[in-house]
């Protein structure tokens, strides 16, 4: 019995060893893994008996992908260690891994063109995928191998691979625009070549030459001229005097060209009526430099780092360079939120980095649309990231995008002649008085019409570039004005700004500086707007372009320039404001315009009916966001750059502008002024009449013609001009204004002073 029982507890000891050890060994590998072995050994029995039918099937994959086996093998890999990794991250970026998988198809195609047979180690060459898409016509594989290349460049950089197409199709337009152009000026040179071979022979003098210190002026045989035409400097006139010239026929002697600094090709180049116009090559060139370098692109990396450190995503959609600015354009997209998990092993031990401290992951939570002010609100931010002040535009027009305009490290010089060159050529050519503004934040060139302003206020501090603006504003109206066209009356208290003007035939009035000269002056041109007021009624004409239109004389412009208003509002503040509030809201219709400056924008001199009445402003760099307001109803001009930098707001665009300042330099003013002198004969402008006494006059005369007081001056004037006289010339020389002007010339003939020719011709 005892025997017995000493064995039956070794029996039952066995069974629980090895339940013992074989929860071991489940526990050591671990049940995933168990699973594993089962499985593997499961299907090393199924392969056996199944080994044929896998052999056939691996030479069908071989046969149909071939080469491409590593490729998709590697990419399932890495796809699948992405998406256990990285799961959120890898989900976003799907198309980017889809794209990698079309581009090898489209590998795979362009491969099986060429038809190469072999092997490559256990791989065939030639793949059965590569070959049924190439198996038609080589249009159609061309067509289907870029069609696989375009999807997957679109999978891989959207945004990119946009903006690339459409820089490819502009580039396209501009060799389509190139060409027809191209192509018509050789159709152009082809019939011109026809014209002249059907025309006369030329004479054996083919060409007069005139060979001088200063010019060298040749007159070729093949223009269409008039054998009875005058060569000189400028045509002569019977009703305004001129510089004295030797007219000549061709074949005879020719006059000595004049000795001055301009060249006689530069005063014909631009002929309007008895004028020549300067040329454009009298002014000095530009070196802005439009392209966008590697710095520019590291700060548009930096803008969107600083926003995505804020929890904003965003994109560059364009950079801008201007010649003092560089406008980022920024496509906002969401506002993220995240939660921050510090990154943990598959055992869920924390990982360490380097220093020894745990590695902190942010994991997105949430996305939701952007607000833009959120973007705005971070201004100081991205100023601190970009070591510059900036400024941010929070919509600009027609794009969708957020503007963040941040300063050049190396500012370029607009100079005038670069900012009308860069000018939309039908905004010059159809503009009456063309100004150009400057050049835009973001590179477009900014044009502006005085006729349609038609009043422009500008203010600035001492050295922001005010006095420079009005005087590429003065220079751009004598490069396309003559003084038939326009009349001014500059009005500068500092007495140094525009005296360099005091010569030129465009002024109604020496350059007025005593503050009694400029009430005089305001008065006068009040009376001038009440004359051409009547002449319009009269006409039954709304506004001036009409009248010209219907008539042969016209009417100039008459452009009132005061650089210092600040200085006449001291001594004559009530006179001056009801004086210009009058002008202003009156002369838009009988063609007078005001451009007032003052560099004290303050409520005392540019009171609410002076700046409610001038609808277009620019403002330079101020001292105080205060006077910011005044000129611009909004703050941000205090944060200008001075040099230039300037706001342009225009009458239909409530919003300022950032513009760069068109820059003409006193050496370019004085090459203008005196080829407009050199053609003037030493005229010298009149003075106004003094308004006060002209008043009483007025008073106590009669409708008869004997009591006109200038009568008699008229009369001598023409009977010096051998009984011909016009409007101009008395306007001119009196000093007067055109509706008086012209009844002068009515009551000289009465008097039968002057001949019925000089009688004005109507028109219908």
């Amino acid at each position: 019995m005892l025997k017995l029982s000493r064995t039956n507890p070794s029996q039952e000891e066995t069974p629980s060893e090895n339940q013992t050890l074989l929860k071991a060994i489940k526990t050591r590998i671990g049940w995933r893994t168990y699973l594993c072995l089962v499985a593997i050994i499961a299907s090393a029995g199924f392969i056996g008996l199944q080994w044929a039918a896998i052999i056939e099937s691996v030479n069908r994959i071989n046969h149909f992908l071939g080469i491409g086996i590593p490729f998709f093998i590697t990419f399932a890999i890495a796809y699948s260690i992405s998406i256990r990794l990285w799961h959120m991250q890898a989900l976003r970026q799907s198309h980017k891994w889809l794209g990698v998988l079309v581009a090898g198809v489209g590998i795979l195609s362009l491969i099986s063109i060429f038809n190469l047979s072999g092997q490559l180690g256990p791989f065939s060459i030639q793949t059965g995928l590569g070959s049924a898409l190439v198996q038609d016509s080589t249009w159609t594989t061309i067509q289907r191998i870029a069609g696989l290349l375009t999807v997957s460049g679109f999978l891989l950089a959207p945004h990119a691979f946009l903006k690339l197409s459409q820089k490819t199709l502009l580039l396209l337009m501009q060799l389509i625009i190139i060409g027809s152009a191209k192509l018509n000026q050789f159709a152009q040179h082809q019939v011109n070549k026809i014209n002249k071979s059907s025309t006369y022979p030329a004479p054996e003098d083919e060409a007069i030459e005139i060979n001088s210190s200063q010019s060298d002026v040749k007159i070729q045989s093949d223009k269409k001229m008039d054998f009875d035409e005058d060569i000189g400097g400028r045509p002569t006139s019977d009703d305004q005097e001129g510089p004295t010239t030797t007219s000549t026929k061709l074949g005879s002697s020719v006059e000595k060209p004049r000795q001055n600094s301009l060249t006689e090709s530069t005063l014909n180049d631009r002929p309007k009526g008895k004028w020549f116009l300067p040329n454009l090559s009298l002014l000095q060139q530009g070196n802005w430099d439009k392209s966008i370098g590697t710095e520019l692109q590291e700060r548009g990396s930096i803008i969107v780092e600083t926003l995505m450190d804020y929890g904003i995503e965003a994109e560059i959609g364009n950079i801008n360079p201007g010649p003092t600015v560089t406008q980022f354009g920024i496509y906002p997209r969401w506002q993220l939120r995240y939660k921050e998990n510090i990154q943990r092993n598959s055992e869920g031990q924390p990982v360490f980095d380097q220093n020894g401290q745990p590695i902190v992951q942010r994991d997105e939570v949430s996305r939701t649309r952007l607000k833009v002010d959120k973007i705005a609100s971070l201004d100081k931010d991205l100023s601190l990231a970009l070591k510059a002040p900036i400024r941010i535009e929070t919509s600009m027009p027609t794009t969708g995008m957020v503007g963040i305009e941040v300063p050049n490290s190396a500012p370029s010089t607009i100079t005038l002649r670069s900012a009308i060159e860069s000018a939309p050529a039908d905004a010059i050519e159809n503009g009456n008085l063309i100004i150009p503004v400057g050049i835009g934040a973001g590179g477009e060139s900014i044009v502006a019409d005085l006729v349609k302003m038609p009043h422009l206020l500008i203010a600035g501090s001492t050295g922001s570039g005010k006095s420079v603006f009005i005087n590429a504003i003065l220079s751009a109206l004598l490069l396309n004005v003559t003084p038939e066209d326009i009349q001014l009356i500059l009005i500068d208290p500092k007495r140094v700004e525009l005296s360099r003007y005091e010569d030129i035939p465009h002024l109604a009035s020496p350059v007025l500086i005593a503050p009694k000269e400029v009430v005089n002056a305001l008065k006068w041109t009040l009376e001038q707007m009440s004359e051409r007021l009547d002449l319009l009624a009269e006409a039954r004409t709304r506004d001036i372009q009409s009248y010209n239109q219907s008539h042969s004389e016209k009417l100039p412009y008459l452009v009132l320039v005061i650089d210092e208003l600040a200085d006449l509002m001291m001594t004559s503040a009530k006179a001056v404001e009801q004086s210009l509030v009058r002008l202003a809201q009156m002369g838009r219709a009988t063609g007078i315009h005001l451009i007032v400056a003052t560099q004290r924008p303050s409520v005392d001199v540019v009171t609410g009916l002076i700046k409610a009445n001038f609808p277009t402003r620019v403002s330079f760099a101020v001292s105080s966001s205060v006077d910011s307001r005044t000129i611009l109803d909004i703050g941000g001009a205090e944060k200008l750059l001075g040099k230039g930098d300037l706001f342009y707001m225009a009458q239909d665009n409530p919003r300022p502008t950032r513009v760069q300042g068109a820059f003409v330099g006193e050496e370019e003013v004085d090459r203008l002024v005196k080829q407009w002198t050199d053609q003037s004969d030493g005229y010298q402008p009149a003075p106004l009449p003094d308004m006060d006494a002209f008043d009483e006059a007025l008073v106590e005369s009669t409708t008869t013609s004997r009591k006109e007081p200038l009568l008699q001056e008229a009369s001598d004037l023409a009977a010096m001009n051998g009984g011909r006289i016009s409007t101009s010339l008395l306007q001119r020389r009196l000093g007067i204004g055109y509706p008086r002007a012209a009844r002068l010339k009515d009551m000289l003939y009465e008097e039968g002073v002057i001949t019925n020719d000089n009688q004005p011709k109507s028109t219908t």
